[in-house]
């Protein structure tokens, strides 16, 4: 960050870049005298005599096409670093944007800032900075420092009584664990995001009970609480919000009603929701609409419709550049899936490889464990009991880490086929121990 000038260095440097002396800025309302006991730190700059003096200064630097005012020559230290915040701020958020910014840069400029703004106690300036960071961490999958940083603006914004803030960062921490497969936590936060908007009646309360809401469904969902997440649809129904942005969310909320009625069986009414949106695919943003297809092909695959599937499939594909990349591991699982449909297991492997070389790149582990699981599936129907087993202990650790209590059952039985399949009955055994929840001859 270059130099700060207090008002004398400012006019003394101004004064002399232009050649002229301390004798040259006076006036009957400024001596000399002042003019070098400004310039020295000895005296204040007032309004009155920074107008006389950008009126002499002006004189030389119209010739130049510039100018030079008041306000400039009394901005203080303090202005200053405050202005030089504000423009790497703006910088951070373009940077960040553009998605082709310099991890490492982007750090050391964080850290460079925010160091400032502590200094110089700026306390706006710091938690924007935080919750940009928290972002900039979550978009690049650093979760753990997406939540500290979240954190921290947390416990300011409580100490401050900032509800609208307190809200927006509870939904903030809700999808940051929702992505680390925490849905309990991130249910939590959601709640109270939309409970902490609607009670103290925030700013921002339409868009945070919306958004929490849009989130409480997707959780719902994913957790198989099917009747907790049509129930949250009907309420997300009766929200209403005046930004484009809601129609976005209404969409993707009639989607994952589509959804759900396609994971309950029930395809007609699945058919019914998803001829809702499918005529409008033109209207659609990039996002809704690569789901829409995405969700679609799934709905005839489940019926065994294997080209149908794959043809949507392909349409999900062609918008693959415009969405995130987040999106697209489980593009690759469903695509292996539909091709099992028909026994073609080369296309399988393919479709399961290019899928978990992404899963692990994007660190998306709940996906990362699914492909797993599903090699392991497709080793057993061939019969390669040693690939399987190899793929069960890679998702074993993941299994592990992540400490998915829910996934234990399904990984014992994987290591009962598998040890059945290679002959070793004793080992087989144990996991099968491992599923009961009790030895009821001993216990």
């Amino acid at each position: 960050m270059k130099k700060v000038l207090s008002a004398g260095e400012k006019i003394k440097k101004l004064r002399l870049e232009l050649g002229l002396k301390q004798a040259d800025l006076t006036s009957e309302a400024v001596s000399k005298s002042l003019i070098s006991m400004i310039e020295k730190g000895k005296r204040s700059l007032t309004l009155q005599t920074a107008e006389i003096i950008a009126e002499v200064l002006n004189r030389y630097y119209k010739n130049m096409d510039m100018e030079i005012t008041p306000e400039f020559l009394m901005e203080t230290e303090r202005d200053q670093i405050k202005a030089d915040i504000a423009k790497d701020l703006d910088h951070l958020k373009r940077a960040i944007n553009s998605r082709r910014a310099d991890e490492v840069l982007v750090n050391n400029t964080f850290e460079k800032v925010i160091d400032l703004t502590q200094k110089w106690k700026f306390k706006e300036e710091y938690m924007e900075l935080k919750i940009l960071r928290g972002n900039f961490y979550y978009d690049n999958y650093q979760y753990k420092e997406a939540v500290e940083d979240y954190l921290d603006v947390m416990n300011y914004s409580i100490r401050e009584q900032n509800y609208g803030q307190i809200a927006r960062i509870y939904n903030l921490l809700g999808r940051t664990y929702q992505m680390q497969m925490m849905m309990d936590s991130a249910i939590v936060h959601y709640v109270k995001a939309f409970d902490t908007a609607m009670y103290h009646s925030t700013t921002n309360k339409d868009r945070i009970k919306t958004e929490a809401l849009l989130n409480q469904i997707i959780c719902y969902k994913n957790i198989k609480r099917y009747d907790l997440a049509l129930a949250h649809v009907r309420l997300f129904k009766n929200l209403n919000w005046e930004d484009p942005l809601f129609n976005i969310y209404k969409n993707r909320v009639t989607l994952i009603e589509a959804n759900t009625y396609r994971d309950l069986e029930n395809w007609k009414k699945a058919e019914e929701v998803y001829q809702t949106l499918i005529p409008e695919a033109r209207r659609l943003d990039d996002e809704t609409l690569f789901l829409l297809y995405e969700n679609y092909a799934l709905l005839h695959r489940n019926q065994g419709n294997k080209e149908i599937a794959l043809d949507y499939l392909q349409k999900a594909f062609y918008l693959k550049d415009d969405v995130n990349l987040n999106y697209l591991p489980a593009l690759y699982l469903y695509q292996a899936t539909c091709y099992n449909l028909t026994e073609e297991y080369e296309n399988v492997l393919i479709c399961l490889e290019r899928g978990l070389k992404l899963a692990k790149m994007v660190s998306q582990k709940h996906l990362m464990i699914e492909l797993q699981f599903t090699f392991v599936e497709l080793f057993i129907k061939l019969e390669d009991y040693e690939t399987a087993l190899q793929q069960l202990k890679e998702v074993d650790k993941t299994v592990q880490e992540l400490a998915v209590k829910s996934l234990l059952n399904d990984l014992y039985s994987y290591y009962i086929d598998v040890y059945t399949g290679l002959g070793e009955g004793n080992i087989a055994k144990e996991y099968t121990s491992k599923i009961r929840q009790k030895n009821y001859l001993r216990d």
